[in-house]
Order: C-alpha cells, then sequence, then structure tokens
C-alpha cells in the first residue's frame, strides 16, 4: 500500500505514462517508457513511481541533452543571466530573498547551485555565497567562469553555518526530501532561514504533460504538503506563497526556521 509524506494512505492514481511527453527531452530509457503519479486526499500532494531507475541515466544524459558540452554551458548562463527581471526567474528569486531580509546583506548556501545563475545574482547583490553541486561539470564552471565558491564533497563535509539556506527547485527531485532537508539544520545558525522553491500542484489542471510532472520529479508540492514537509524535517514554517514564474512554472515557495 502506497503512503504520502503526509502518512495517508488515500491514494489515487492521477496521471498515467506510457510514452515519452513529447516535450520532454530523449533519454535512453532501458526499459519500457512506464511512470505514474498518485494524488493524495489528505493533503494533495503528488508523488511519483517510476517503472525504471531514475538515477541511473538522468544526471548523466540531462548536461549531455541540455548543453551538449561545457562550451554550451557557458552560452547558456550567458543567455539566462542576461534575461531582464520580467523574463528571469532567478533575478526574480534573489529580489524575493533581498526583500524578507529587508536588504540586509548575510551569507547564503544554495544546495543544488547548478550553472550559477542564482549565486552569481545574489554575490551582485553583496552576499556571501556558496554552492553545493555535485556534478563537476557545473561546479568547475562556476570555479573557473564565475569565481563562485562551491562544495563539491558529501554533505556531512560541510561545516560552515549561513544565514540562509535555499533549496531552489531540488526537493521534488529526491525520493525522501524530509530526511534530505533535515540534514541541513547544522549548518544554520538560531537566526537562519531555508528557502525552499517547489513545483506546485495546481499545475495538474493544465494536464499531465507540464514540465511540473517531468520523470525527473518525485513530488510536486500543494501548500498542506509543503508545510507538513517543512515541519516533519524539524522547521517552522514562516510563510508559502504560490506564484507563476517568468518561465511560466507554477511554484510554491516557503521560508521557514528551525523550531
Amino acid at each position: 500500500m502506497k503512503n504520502c509524506l503526509c502518512g495517508s494512505n488515500k491514494i489515487i492514481t492521477k496521471f498515467k505514462y506510457f510514452k515519452k511527453p513529447t516535450q520532454e527531452k530523449p533519454f535512453k530509457i532501458n526499459n519500457d517508457y512506464k511512470r505514474f503519479f498518485y494524488l493524495c486526499k489528505n493533503c494533495n500532494h503528488m508523488f511519483a513511481e517510476h517503472f525504471f531507475t531514475v538515477k541511473k541515466f538522468y544526471s548523466k544524459q540531462y548536461f549531455e541533452l541540455v548543453y551538449g558540452s561545457p562550451k554550451n554551458l557557458e552560452k547558456k548562463f550567458n543567455f539566462i543571466a542576461n534575461l531582464p527581471l520580467a523574463k528571469s526567474d532567478n533575478k526574480n528569486r534573489a529580489n524575493r530573498i533581498e526583500n524578507f531580509f529587508n536588504f540586509r546583506k548575510k551569507s547564503v548556501l544554495d544546495v543544488g547551485s547548478g550553472s550559477g545563475v542564482f549565486l552569481f545574482e545574489m554575490k551582485k547583490k553583496k552576499w556571501n555565497t556558496l554552492g553545493f553541486e555535485e556534478d563537476t561539470r557545473y561546479s568547475n564552471f562556476c570555479k573557473k567562469k564565475l569565481n563562485l565558491k562551491i562544495h563539491t564533497k558529501n554533505l556531512e563535509s560541510i561545516k560552515s553555518k549561513h544565514d540562509l539556506i535555499t533549496f531552489n527547485k531540488v526537493l521534488e527531485h529526491i525520493v525522501n526530501p524530509v530526511n534530505f532537508l533535515s540534514r541541513f539544520k547544522n549548518n544554520l545558525k538560531d537566526t537562519s532561514y531555508v528557502y525552499i522553491e517547489v513545483p506546485d500542484v495546481v499545475a495538474a489542471n493544465k494536464g499531465k504533460n507540464r514540465q511540473e510532472f517531468g520523470l525527473e520529479h518525485f513530488h510536486v508540492f500543494s501548500v498542506s504538503s509543503l508545510d507538513i514537509m517543512i515541519n516533519k524535517a524539524g522547521f517552522k514554517t514562516i510563510e508559502i506563497n504560490r506564484i507563476q514564474d517568468p518561465s511560466g512554472k507554477y511554484t510554491l515557495f516557503a521560508f521557514a526556521k528551525i523550531k
């Protein structure tokens, strides 16, 4: 019997996929293409079941399908970094955080920092920045081209404490996001916050082929399930809001503190 992260077993099958959606990148999957998204009737959370192993192919193939080479990563970065505010998810995110902190300059650890666009924006705003990124293709680019500090070793070796830890479109990729989030409590001060962005379940109203329901996502959150995850991980929710990003993604964002 399947259980939601809220603990409920009141689950229905919401979406079924037996072939690659049109907009999905052409990942090479050894098994037949089959995956489902389930909906929790208790908290409206949606979670995935894959009938193939995502981790085996996704991390390697994603970079190659999106960028092709480290040189193309730089071109893609330049394009995204030069988007105007009205079209930039990252610039709006950086402004949102800056406003929350009332323009006080602090230190931020960005988990899953990728190509570094968000940290680049925060550094421009005079924040002390550190990224965590296991893929050396991203981390080498960020270090060499952007002069960003990126941690590439295991999480437990990060000993520094920060005023803010950000999880921007990261936790939906984690099978057990509660355990993953709770691991970072030691990297926060008593007065620190976490900032979380995850895909919003309202995207389901637009159909099953939205990017929010891509094969790399294990979770799509409701307001209730995001609050539940935050509290189960040992944090207290300060605020949760719904937005639609300039890129068109339906997104929930939250600020939280250690209980």
